[in-house]
């Protein structure tokens, strides 16, 4: 599903292939990505330890 939002022209495996390695080198600057290869699931999440505490409250019901 997230080949086909970004609308990237890659094969669906050198897609992969590209998340994963910008997930290991971390080249996202304001986000982490976190790749689960068995899933194959991306889950990204801001760098901004305020903004992440915030939401992360929020959802909790706190």
């Amino acid at each position: 599903m997230l080949h086909k939002k970004t609308g990237s022209t890659a094969t669906l495996h050198k897609f992969r292939e590209l998340l994963k390695k910008t997930a290991e080198t971390d080249a996202l600057p304001n986000y982490r990505i976190l790749y689960d290869s068995e899933s194959e699931q991306a889950l990204f999440y801001t760098k901004n330890a305020q903004l992440l505490a915030h939401h992360s409250s929020k959802d909790s019901g706190y």
